[in-house]
């Protein structure tokens, strides 16, 4: 959990400190976490850092992340591409603001009663990571760059591990759980999101609409002799019409969640009252 954390594909990956270019703009970590401006000479800019994020934001939300670029964002915004120079020192920076706006403080929803206990406080908290990535399906794209220091990243982690408050875990075993819930949700998010949009272009899905069929007549028995004997045995689901494939693949989601928790459960009854 150390190296890899909370808040999903994106929200993992944390900024790199970067001593940000004499007379330039802050490095994305300190104006994140509250380093001020430096002042400037002449008539204050009329773009705004947080315009540019947001713009940035929508353009990788509507085109993905392959479309962004400094010029994109500045033209959309109406704006030369060096003025934008001013307000964020490089696009790696760009996409660390990008990030910590994208992933957002965690809803105010995920705050559970703690009497439900410590599993309903983290199915609710991985639930809403799956649902921010599938919001901003870019965030999942982002590589992990190292342990999520950004202050949107450690709130969900503060969420994360909230519920598991009192139960039989270490420190870094709270962590490795979240961890191990986050990178869930973020590849199902990754999964869902781009077996949907196939299914919209009509690109995704057996020929003829038979899974099952499908792989009777791909497998050979003997090489294949487990999954073929799943494949004839009439009990894999239908092919659901391509406006039925994300709720296919939410139900899958809720599905994989609830016995990663059966597992934790299965850990944390082993051990008893801490």
């Amino acid at each position: 959990m150390t190296r890899d954390a909370s808040g999903g594909g994106a929200p993992v990956g944390g900024g790199e400190r970067r001593t940000p270019a004499a007379g330039g703009p802050p490095g994305a970590f300190e104006q994140l976490w509250g380093a001020p401006a430096r002042p400037r000479r002449g008539p204050r800019p009329a773009l705004r850092l947080d315009s540019l994020v947001e713009a940035a934001v929508a353009l990788a939300d509507e085109e993905g992340l392959g479309a962004l670029s400094m010029a994109r964002v500045a033209e959309r915004l109406g704006f030369t591409t060096m003025s934008l120079y001013r307000h964020v020192a490089s696009k790696d920076d760009l996409l660390l603001l990008m990030l910590n706006e994208a992933v957002g403080p965690p809803p105010k929803t995920l705050v559970t009663d703690p009497a439900a206990g410590w599993r309903a406080g983290l199915d609710a908290w991985t639930r809403g990571m799956y649902e921010r990535a599938l919001a901003h399906p870019w965030i999942t794209r982002i590589e992990i760059g190292g342990a999520p220091n950004l202050p949107n990243q450690l709130a969900w982690m503060d969420r994360g591990v909230a519920p598991l408050a009192g139960v039989p875990l270490a420190g870094q075993e709270k962590l490795s759980a979240i961890l191990m819930l986050s990178r869930y949700a973020m590849s199902a998010a990754q999964l869902t999101s781009d077996v949907t949009a196939a299914a919209s272009a009509g690109t995704y899905g057996p020929d003829d609409g038979d899974y099952g069929a499908t792989l009777a007549r791909l497998l050979d028995p003997e090489r294949f002799p487990a999954l073929h004997a799943i494949a004839v045995s009439g009990e894999i689901d239908p092919a659901v019409p391509p406006e039925g494939v994300a709720d296919e693949l939410h139900g899958e989601f809720h599905f994989g969640l609830a016995r990663m928790l059966d597992g934790l459960d299965v850990l944390l009854r082993s051990r008893g009252p801490k």
